[in-house]
């Protein structure tokens, strides 16, 4: 199937990368329990998020960083945001997954859930950014075939349940949810399935 081809690659593509080096910041999603505070936009400029592609799902300015071994969902955006802004409002994220997690998901962007809350007068808004379409070209859409038969000289394939499989997305907050034109502090966080990303906090101002 395609989808079952997409995320094979995207396995394949995170165990390759394996070794690349991160550096960490703020705090870590979690599974099941409150997200934790914190702005995981502090440690880059609002500035940077003016150069992201919005409602893409590659690695960005935006993107939040995280370990190698991270799992879970961690997601940015810019500490302010002007009233004359608010049509483009970037959520930036990267989410990562092992192979086990992975088999009871369905596709992980259509499948995120924002919920933003009024730190003072605790309004709140939720929705989903389902939007793009399936990328599966003709070729994959053709029946599976069979694999050829391995050779003695290959190294073994890596087990699916062991592999870590990660994606990034940048989505407009504002093409999904018309926040109220006026100052005030808003923080958001992200659900998927019982695992909640971190929460970030954004203010609009005039």
């Amino acid at each position: 199937m395609a989808v079952g081809r997409r995320w094979l690659a995207a396995v394949l593509v995170a165990a390759g990368l394996a070794g690349a080096t991160c550096a960490p910041r703020g705090d870590s999603g979690s599974t099941g329990a409150p997200p934790t505070g914190g702005h995981a936009g502090d440690a880059m400029s609002d500035a940077a998020f003016d150069k992201v592609r919005l409602d893409t799902f590659e690695p960005s300015e935006g993107s939040p960083k995280v370990d190698d071994d991270f799992t879970g969902i961690r997601i940015a955006m810019p500490a302010k945001v002007g009233m004359d802004d608010l049509s483009r409002l970037p959520l930036c994220g990267v989410w990562s997954f092992d192979g086990a997690t992975m088999g009871k998901l369905p596709s992980v962007e259509d499948s995120l859930v924002f919920l933003a809350r009024n730190a003072v007068t605790n309004e709140t808004a939720t929705g989903n950014f389902r939007m793009h379409e399936d990328p599966a070209s003709a070729a994959e859409m053709k029946p599976d075939e069979p694999p050829p038969p391995p050779r003695g000289d290959e190294p073994p394939l890596i087990e699916p349940e062991e592999a870590t499989a990660r994606g990034y997305f940048n989505f407009n907050l504002g093409r999904v949810w018309k926040v109220p034109e006026r100052p005030g502090k808003w923080r958001v966080h992200l659900v998927l399935h019982g695992t909640q990303s971190n929460e970030v906090e954004f203010e609009v101002v005039k």
